[in-house]
């Protein structure tokens, strides 16, 4: 598992610290809330985002995703592509992983995606 070191004076680190614990955005549009949803059908289980029903302990809290340099422990820059890919098939990418392949198809996994995009 990679990880990554950032130095702050205390007030910054204090702030950054109190933007993380706060609750993810409520959707703004149809399409993410469905995506906020269907998030919560498929991947809630296992991870969560403070705020919505995902209330998972297993995988990461993905409250602020894209506040994140990396995905997959340091694995994949936190792109959309990337992002896309490793929901698709985590196994292709980093064998071995605990995430489950969910056999999501494209239409399914955009809106999720979309959703997850507004996670900073």
């Amino acid at each position: 598992m990679a990880l990554s070191v950032i130095a702050e004076p205390p007030a910054q680190f204090d702030a950054w610290r109190a933007a993380q614990l706060q609750k993810a955005p409520v959707p703004q549009s149809p399409r993410l809330a469905t995506g906020e949803q269907e998030f919560v059908s498929y991947c809630g289980i296992c991870h969560t985002v403070r705020g919505t029903m995902a209330g998972g302990r297993l995988g990461p809290d993905l409250s602020h995703l894209m506040s994140r340099h990396t995905i997959a422990a340091g694995s994949l820059p936190n792109t959309p592509g990337y992002l896309s890919g490793w929901i698709a098939d985590p196994q292709h990418i980093k064998p071995g992983n605990l995430m489950p392949m969910l056999d999501l198809s494209g239409p399914q996994l955009a809106p999720i995606r979309d959703y997850l995009e507004t996670l900073k």
